[in-house]
């Protein structure tokens, strides 16, 4: 199966018939040299392909935002920072938590820069617990996510932790968004509000990415 699959989205059987010109050897003189050739991904400027981002073990014991206002973490967010991961991937994402009631409609548009193509992922959120909220599990076209949402820590008006594990074989994947309400968190307050959190909660800082928020780039979302 001559085929390469990029992130779920785009599938390519490429096949080249190359004849040399002159005889190479006596064996190959005049004979026609097929090759398959998988290109690269680092070639393919289409999609902003990521891996999951593993560590070994089992999930970390997390802690949840106490009394986690639904309604006050509803609005519009621009993620600043986060895990590698396959299921939001780009940059400049900006989403959109809608309450209704009993779980979330998440509207989370993000954009590759080399293309300038504006990808939209839609999901939902439901409660795992309906007397604990804070904790979701993220359905897409009705099909649950292997990942949760968990939100660890809020203050509504500045800056989300968004956080999801999970377990099989001695490994652990997680999702870690970081998100701000006006697009921009300094270094100072990073460092002085959410790495501490990041560390109660035992989450690896250092395996952070930052994601662009320049108004400039992120035109069009």
């Amino acid at each position: 199966d001559n085929t390469l699959v990029i992130n779920g989205l785009i599938k390519l059987d490429i096949n080249f018939t190359i004849k040399s010109p002159t005889p190479l050897t006596s064996d190959i003189s005049d004979k026609m040299v097929s090759k398959t050739i998988l290109l690269a991904l680092c070639l393919l400027p289409v999609v902003f392909s990521q891996t999951n981002t593993t560590f070994t073990g089992t999930c970390p014991t997390v802690l949840i935002q106490a009394k986690f206002n639904e309604t006050k973490f509803a609005g519009k967010w621009y993620e600043v920072k986060r895990f590698n991961n396959t299921f939001i991937t780009g940059h400049c994402g900006r989403p959109s938590y809608k309450w209704n009631k009993t779980n979330y409609t998440v509207t989370y548009p993000t954009k590759n820069l080399q293309t300038g193509t504006v990808v939209t992922t839609n999901f939902t959120l439901k409660k795992q617990l309906l007397q604990n909220p804070g904790k979701y599990d993220v359905y897409a076209n009705k099909v649950k996510n292997f990942i949760p949402q968990y939100i660890l820590s809020t203050d509504y008006n500045t800056y989300s932790v968004v956080w999801g594990c999970s377990y099989k074989n001695n490994q652990n994947i997680q999702h870690l968004f970081v998100y701000s309400r006006n697009g921009t968190l300094s270094a100072n307050f990073f460092n002085k509000t959410i790495k501490p959190i990041l560390v109660q909660n035992k989450l690896n800082v250092t395996r952070l990415v930052d994601i662009v928020q320049d108004p400039k780039k992120c035109g069009g979302l």
